[in-house]
């Protein structure tokens, strides 16, 4: 079994305007998923704008979830269920660096979460909207901040996988938003995570 394959595709309009999408397929190709599709525009060196289907930046797995990047070919289970990894949205946002000093910032509003998919199971993990079936009745605000003060400044960075390779780095995560998606019956649902971690 070909438990993943995924391809990367990107391709630059202009010098600051590109496209970036992820395509995975899963066991031998019985499931295709695309796992990430925006436009990216960088105004200034240190700051660009992203729209399109994004890759939350909650949790230091969520947007640097290849295998490459953990033990297994399998994600950890904190990341699979209490941060829904592989987890986009449709939304907007930036994401900046100040790279000599090792920080790295994202801020984004995308489509919120659908309360009506939650379980004791699964936790938020069936709440996701990914694309094409977000409902985006409620919004939702999510922000990470990364500090890695070894970071080599000569390396490029590139929407969410920065830093990339750090020997050490210090991340903050939050997620904040709406959750009934105008379901009277989930009226007032909201949906808070905060998460730190250090690698």
């Amino acid at each position: 079994d070909l438990h993943r394959l995924v391809f990367g595709l990107e391709y630059a309009f202009t010098d600051l305007l590109k496209f970036e999408a992820e395509v995975e397929f899963e066991h031998g190709g019985k499931g295709i998923e695309v796992e990430e599709a925006f436009l990216e525009y960088q105004f200034i060196p240190e700051v660009a704008f992203q729209a399109g289907g994004l890759l939350l930046p909650v949790g230091m797995i969520n947007g640097d979830h290849l295998p490459t990047r953990y033990y297994s070919v399998e994600r950890p289970t904190a990341d699979h269920l209490a941060v829904p990894t592989t987890w986009m949205e449709p939304g907007i946002g930036v994401f900046g660096q100040l790279q000599d000093e090792g920080l790295f910032a994202w801020l984004y509003v995308v489509g919120g979460l659908d309360a009506a998919g939650f379980t004791s199971l699964k936790g938020i993990r069936d709440g996701r909207g990914a694309g094409t079936e977000s409902k985006a009745d409620d919004l939702a605000v999510v922000a990470r901040l990364v500090y890695s003060p070894l970071q080599d400044p000569r390396l490029t960075f590139e929407g969410m996988a920065a830093p990339e390779d750090p020997a050490l780095a210090f991340g903050l995560s939050a997620y904040w938003g709406q959750a009934d998606q105008a379901d009277s019956a989930l009226a007032g649902v909201r949906v808070a995570l905060w998460e730190a971690d250090v690698r």
